[in-house]
């Protein structure tokens, strides 16, 4: 029975770009062959709750807590400009998962870790 594995590798600059001459270019062409490309987090709004409750849920569990996050948290979650992409969001979920003394995250709590 043989392995199977694969590399999966994210940028938000353009690899060729910032690739000098030698080896790197090899590995360039080699990692090339499927380029995938996922439009930013902010262009997939309909994404972020089912992406919140799962990191809640992944959370919850490995910090033995039982936070929940309001509709309009959530919203607010929605309606960001995600600079990043989704381990932003997982971030900010996990930190306000940590952080939270109340097990429900508001708007005020969004607010207080996100910059808007």
């Amino acid at each position: 029975m043989g392995s199977r594995w694969g590399t999966v590798i994210n940028t938000d600059n353009p690899i060729f770009k910032t690739i000098r001459i030698g080896n790197c270019l090899i590995i360039y062409y080699r990692l090339h062959v499927v380029p995938i490309h996922l439009p930013p987090l902010r262009n997939r709004v309909d994404e972020i709750p089912p992406l919140v409750h799962f990191f809640l849920q992944k959370y919850n569990t490995l910090y033995k807590r039982k936070v929940v996050f309001t509709p309009d948290a959530i919203d607010l979650l929605c309606i960001y400009q995600w600079p990043g992409n989704v381990r932003e969001l997982e971030n900010t979920v996990e930190r306000l998962v940590i952080t939270s003394g109340i097990p429900d995250v508001d708007v005020a709590l969004v607010k207080e870790v996100l910059p808007f």
